[in-house]
């Protein structure tokens, strides 16, 4: 098994019973719904570690996966849509994470002291936060929060942030979420139903740099040259990646989230190529060498390059493996075909 077997498997057993949940969603039938979001989430999270939901919007049917903050979750669920049947497209809109504006949103509602609230008694503020480049945080105001322990209003916000902003904008640029019960003196507030369109004008406006889904969103090491050592993966001074989780567990000997990898039936590796120095000339190989890896490996689902490392003498290629078997076979021609010096090391 692998994840590119177990995401066929998952879009088979759905094209199996798609005519059944289009009839729930067409009538409406919330317990049938709930249903196919139980059977449908178990094996979603077989497949990518997380659960999904339905949902109907005028003639067309909504398939939203919800990884939340998890990277590798994140990664499969983009993986799912890419590779999603083409026969729904006429009537489905599948969504790799939570999208802006949910419609369940509306219809949420929690209690506090017998007294229930929903998105119509909450308000919705942004601060910039200039020491982070293209980030703002989000200052949530309901009148219900004094009356809350602090993981309730963790738990409340971040229900109605994401459902409202949408994953994207949440993972992209949200610093943090504070609650009140009051507003914060010199923020604009808006009604929070309002606050998707408030935050796209306010994020046009500066210029903000804008990402198709949540892997696009790389995070950068910069590592001290003095405690680089000429061992393999040690000997790295810059890194960019995807999954800056797994880059902290590889440096502290750890496995939590490459254990969940696994656990999926996926890998995550390096492919290392050997070179005299780097300089701007090795600079821009790695650039078209990286671009070129991913289209290829990625095209055909078996991997894909999710970040790239810098060192003295050698470039690596961080790589998150969908078919392991499938991989070797074909890394092989890829490299034969290069003809570059370049071995693969599995984390």
């Amino acid at each position: 098994m692998s994840i590119k077997t177990n995401a066929k498997a998952f879009w088979t057993y759905f094209l199996k019973n798609k005519e059944k949940i289009e009839e729930a969603l067409q009538a409406n039938e919330s317990d049938q719904i709930k249903e196919w979001e139980k059977k449908l989430g178990d094996e979603c999270l077989k497949t990518a570690g997380c659960y999904l939901s339905l949902e109907k919007d005028d003639e067309l049917n909504l398939l939203v996966f919800e990884p939340m903050k998890d990277k590798t979750s994140q990664i499969i669920c983009v993986y799912l849509k890419k590779f999603a049947p083409k026969t729904l497209s006429d009537n489905w809109i599948i969504f790799d994470c939570i999208p802006p504006l949910s419609e369940k949103i509306y219809h949420y509602r929690f209690q506090v002291e017998e007294k229930d609230y929903t998105i119509d008694d909450m308000k919705i503020g942004f601060i910039e936060t200039p020491k982070v480049q293209d980030s703002f945080s989000v200052s949530l105001v309901c009148e219900a929060f004094d009356k809350m322990n602090e993981n309730e209003k963790e738990v409340i916000a971040s229900t109605f942030v994401e459902n409202v902003l949408g994953d994207l904008v949440v993972n992209s640029y949200v610093e943090r979420i504070d609650c009140s019960s009051s507003e914060k003196e010199g923020v604009k507030y808006v009604p929070l139903r309002e606050g998707y369109d408030e935050i796209i004008d306010f994020m046009e406006l500066h210029n903000y740099k804008t990402y198709s889904d949540c892997t696009q969103i790389y995070t950068v090491y910069k590592l001290d040259e003095d405690q680089v050592s000429d061992e393999l993966l040690n000997d790295r001074i810059l890194i960019s990646t995807i999954q800056p989780l797994n880059f902290v567990e590889v440096m502290n000997h750890e496995r939590t989230s490459l254990n969940q990898i696994t656990r999926l039936q996926g890998e995550v590796g390096f492919l290392v190529l050997e070179i005299d120095e780097f300089n701007e000339e090795e600079a821009q190989r790695k650039r078209v060498l990286e671009k070129e890896l991913n289209d290829l490996l990625y095209d055909l689902g078996i991997a894909r390059i999710c970040g790239s490392g810098i060192a003295l003498k050698r470039i690596y290629f961080e790589v998150f493996i969908f078919d392991k078997e499938d991989f070797k076979k074909a890394i092989v021609k890829v490299v034969s075909n290069l003809k570059l010096p370049m071995t693969y090391i599995p984390y």
